[in-house]
């Protein structure tokens, strides 16, 4: 019976196609407090533990935990495992963020142009963004009279919760535990830290952390464990079962999230030509997730009183082409260079690692001093 590991060999698999799928869904479920405000109801909320959009959020943390955690196992280097993952966000938040502030910013303010770019507000929302730290959502004049409220892209709040999960993995990475021997000590620590702060506030939704690690750390279980984990519709029934039964108890979001995590690993292996087809396209999840709010801001803006059913075609009509542009001029061309970077700044590191602190040549060298910057085994040929 095919595994979960066969899903980490290669490329012939459905993830992309469930990462675009899961970025329209979050596309979908924002419409309706962009629309109506913030108090609609989104799809799924009253008969799932949570909405749409954040389940569809979760699928994306899911396959990222795995995928993350393989590109760990296999790396090069520390570095070029932080390189890549650099190119994979950072490239294309900036690209959004600048248009936002350039061109989005300018043709929806209240302002004159002169009061917008002379806030300081304004020049504050491409680093504070772009850093995920403390994140500005609204620029000065713009949306003021949206349902939703000013906010410009509500989407970017999990990027620093991504980005702290990629962190996650290096420190338990170096720390030896990504190993099926040691991993079931990682994943014990983690279930009494979750406990402790669910038990905190038992009435309470999660907090952010628990929400996004959750998932994040069942892809990477699924991962570690792959091997050991069998690919089967029958699971996928079981495990869907299971979750109705917990419905109404404490535990039944952990339940719906594990059984929701199974369902899109098999979902992945099907193999059906019309949807490995998708995999010729490229992956346009990102670039859906991050420009899809800001349109959906602007169409909210510009048709006043449209209802979530007639933004969505429309926002999905600009998104997917902004989506496409991100992917082949900004996303792929920036990843093309991962490797070589994370390369050449690994060899770099080695160089300044073991350079010794004076010149072999000096008269203040130490005899039998080498310059190991200069060693065959440490430069490029």
């Amino acid at each position: 019976m095919r595994t979960i590991e066969s899903l980490a060999r290669g490329r012939d698999n459905n993830f992309n196609l469930i990462r675009v799928v899961a970025a329209a869904a979050v596309l979908v479920s924002h419409s309706w407090p962009i629309a109506l405000g913030r108090g609609a109801i989104e799809p799924l909320a009253t008969v799932a533990p949570t909405n749409l959009g954040r389940l569809a959020v979760a699928v994306f943390f899911v396959v990222s935990g795995f995928f993350i955690t393989k590109s760990f196992d296999r790396r090069e280097s520390v570095i070029a495992f932080g390189v890549a993952r650099v190119l994979r966000i950072f490239p294309a938040l900036l690209i959004v963020l600048l248009l936002t502030l350039l061109l989005l910013g300018p043709v929806f303010t209240r302002l004159p142009l002169a009061e917008y770019f002379g806030s300081l507000r304004t020049w504050a929302y491409v680093p504070r963004n772009f850093l995920l730290v403390r994140l500005q959502y609204d620029l000065p004049g713009v949306f003021p009279a949206n349902p939703a409220g000013p906010g410009i892209n509500g989407s970017l709040w999990t990027l620093w919760y991504e980005v702290s999960c990629y962190a996650g993995v290096v420190a338990i990475g170096l720390a030896g535990l990504l190993r099926p021997r040691r991993f079931p000590g990682f994943l014990t620590a983690y279930a009494v830290l979750y406990v402790v702060l669910r038990a905190r506030q038992p009435a309470l939704p999660p907090t952010p952390f628990m929400e996004l690690s959750l998932p994040f750390v069942i892809g990477a279980c699924c991962y570690v464990f792959g091997r050991y984990l069998p690919l089967s519709f029958v699971f996928v029934v079981l495990l869907a079962g299971v979750a109705a039964l917990l419905h109404g108890t404490a535990v039944y979001r952990e339940a719906f999230i594990c059984a929701l995590a199974y369902a899109v690993f098999w979902l992945a292996a099907i193999e059906r030509p019309t949807l490995r087809a998708y995999n010729q396209l490229g992956d346009y999840s990102y670039g859906m997730y991050i420009f899809a709010f800001p349109i959906q801001q602007s169409i909210a803006a510009l048709m006043p009183g449209i209802a979530p059913g007639a933004l969505i075609p429309a926002a999905l009509a600009l998104t997917i082409p902004c989506a496409v542009a991100s992917w082949h001029f900004v996303e792929k061309p920036a990843l093309a260079h991962r490797h070589r970077v994370g390369h050449r700044l690994t060899l770099y590191w080695q160089q300044v690692r073991w350079r010794p602190r004076t010149d072999p040549l000096s008269p203040g060298a130490m005899p039998g001093q080498m310059d190991l910057s200069r060693d065959s085994d440490v430069t490029t040929k």
